[in-house]
């Protein structure tokens, strides 16, 4: 008798594993390209392709691959990527980064304004609703088979510089591409920054 109580239950405690729970069908995005936790693990990134130091506009493939940076290539954390720079005070200008010559967003700018800003004054372009730069990444997800577009998840920015920013990729990025819905700035993205660009008629 002891042996049919207990059976019941040790097939209710087998059924709530954590392996038999439902896996979620929804491929993830990775998790955004950084500097600073791949070049410990990876010296060596991405060799540089060319020395132009930035393309107001993706036009291509072709282009995509030229600028942009790939970490642990041919593992399950590749992810090809290009920084990218809005600078609102220059009619919105877009520049998409040479990446594997200009590691971060910073070293870019150091050499196209003289003088370069102070830490503190960087350190508003993160914060600021009324910085001059958007400082974001535009990347190819394998996992969803989708370009993606994001900024720091630090970055306090406004459904304002979102609006920007999107309508700024979306006149000079020769694909489709969706923003990523993570939380910027302990705030969740507003709804209607989440929807599908898609790619300037011409």
């Amino acid at each position: 008798m002891k042996l049919a109580f207990c059976l019941p239950i040790l097939l209710l405690l087998s059924a709530c594993r954590p392996e038999a729970e439902t896996a979620d069908t929804a491929a993830p995005t990775a998790r955004k390209p950084s500097y600073y936790e791949s070049e410990k693990r990876q010296p060596a990134a991405t060799p540089v392709k060319t020395q132009i130091p930035a393309l107001s506009a993706i036009k291509s493939q072709a282009d995509f691959n030229l600028l942009s940076r790939i970490y642990d290539q041919g593992s399950e954390y590749e992810i090809p990527h290009i920084l990218f720079l809005i600078d609102r005070e220059d009619d919105g200008r877009t520049d998409y980064i040479n990446t594997p010559k200009f590691r971060l967003h910073e070293h870019y700018l150091a050499t196209i304004l003289k003088p370069m800003l102070s830490k503190t004054e960087l350190n508003q372009q993160y914060r600021s609703p009324n910085r001059r730069y958007l400082f974001g990444t535009i990347s190819w997800q394998n996992s969803t088979q989708e370009y993606v577009y994001e900024f720091w998840e630090g970055d306090k920015i406004t459904p304002e510089l979102l609006r920007l920013a999107a309508g700024r990729l979306k006149d000079s990025f020769y694909a489709p591409f969706v923003i990523k819905p993570i939380l910027y700035g302990r705030k969740p993205l507003p709804n209607k920054a989440k929807f599908l660009l898609l790619p300037k008629k011409v």
